[in-house]
């Protein structure tokens, strides 16, 4: 089943060296729901629409780190500075390539909370 699918041929994909990759998304059954997505600051796809798949199922889970090479192995995929937050942290549809050279500061509210967990490597989130 295919809920939707995007075509960029314009931006390139980065290969042997590190890139910021950014995405944004907003779930609604309605025309607010949003998907947008950057590769080194160049918008790859900003869509716009119903976003919620058939059954409006929650997101249980978030793979960052899977490398998709269309089959072709041996792959390493390497992954540094997480950022996850509950909107555009620039600005609406503002990438944060250019704006972002200093990490931001996490919350005082929420660094109770993100200290309780910790990655699969147990490496501290605080």
């Amino acid at each position: 089943m295919q809920y939707w699918r995007e075509a960029n041929n314009v931006v390139p994909v980065p290969i042997d060296k590190w890139f910021k990759y950014e995405v944004y998304w907003h779930r609604s059954s309605g025309s607010d729901g949003r998907f947008w997505s950057a590769v080194n600051g160049q918008v790859i796809v900003d869509r716009w629409g119903p976003n919620m798949g058939k059954y409006n199922l929650p997101i249980t889970r978030i793979m960052v780190n899977n490398a998709y090479t269309g089959g072709y192995a041996t792959v390493e995929s390497h992954s540094t500075g997480l950022e996850i937050w509950d909107g555009f942290p620039c600005g609406v549809g503002v990438s944060c390539y250019n704006y972002d050279k200093v990490a931001p500061t996490i919350p005082t509210a929420l660094k109770s909370t993100i200290a309780k967990y910790s990655s699969s490597a147990n490496v501290s989130l605080t």
